[in-house]
């Protein structure tokens, strides 16, 4: 299949008009070579953000204006890097979760490999496996178990991730972390905060939910069983295009 290259990131810049909506966008897409496979990755626009949805393997559709991959995430400030989660239950979308990573820590690194799937495992299509502490102020839901989708797998595509005190932090609402002690074998899950707790202190920590965390509060309002609620989408976002 003949592809249609950019031959500039900035030229897909140029396209978002002033409502912050890229023009065409549904024909945008990244490129990347994976061993020796092509994968894409759909890109798109809502106000002054741009998404780099999750990488899939297969070609990009005949008509599409395509990047490359890597061109469009040396965009990414890797000091802050922005995901962003799409949550939805069977046919219905919920919400999405904007989650802000801190710089240059292996659980933000692994994380942000997930979402993006630039390993080829990714986030996309695991259901939130577990509320735990239902009401308490140390509630919190667990999810991203990949492999197994039940919260016993999901292997960390980043070694080490549980090493060191340096990644523990307060206990507040978004806080977004792992769990000390779980090991590599499951350490591509995830855990988010939803309640505050004055004394309590998390690790390891390695981001925050930026916006939508009332959309979390409300999954765990309404829904006994969380597992009915999975990530449709994931990906990386890039801010402040316009």
């Amino acid at each position: 299949m003949e592809l249609k290259p950019f031959p500039y990131v900035d030229t897909l810049l140029e396209m978002v008009d002033s409502q912050g909506q890229m023009i065409g966008q549904e024909r945008i897409f990244a490129v990347k070579r994976h061993f020796g496979h092509t994968r894409y990755a759909k890109i798109t626009s809502i106000g002054n953000r741009m998404y780099v949805h999750h990488l899939q393997d297969g070609q990009p559709p005949p008509d599409a204006q395509v990047l490359q991959y890597d061109d469009v995430l040396k965009r990414v400030d890797s000091s802050s890097r922005l995901t962003f989660l799409n949550l939805a239950s069977m046919d219905t979308d919920i919400g999405q979760l904007i989650i802000r990573l801190s710089p240059d820590t292996p659980g933000a690194r692994n994380f942000a490999l997930l979402c993006s799937g630039e390993e080829g495992p990714t986030y996309a299509m695991t259901r939130l496996f577990q509320v735990y502490h239902r009401g308490k102020k140390w509630e919190y839901i667990g999810g991203g178990d990949y492999e197994l989708n039940n919260g016993e797998g999901g292997r960390a595509l980043v070694p080490g991730l549980l090493l060191g005190k340096e990644y523990e932090r307060p206990w507040i609402e978004g806080t977004v972390r792992g769990f000390w002690g779980l090991g590599d074998n499951v350490g591509g899950q995830f855990f988010i905060n939803t309640h505050s707790h004055a004394t309590g202190v998390c690790s390891p920590a390695f981001g925050i939910v930026e916006n939508g965390l009332e959309v979390l509060k409300q999954i765990v309002k309404y829904y006994q069983d969380i597992s009915m609620v999975f990530v449709k989408d994931c990906g990386i976002v890039l801010s402040n295009v316009v």
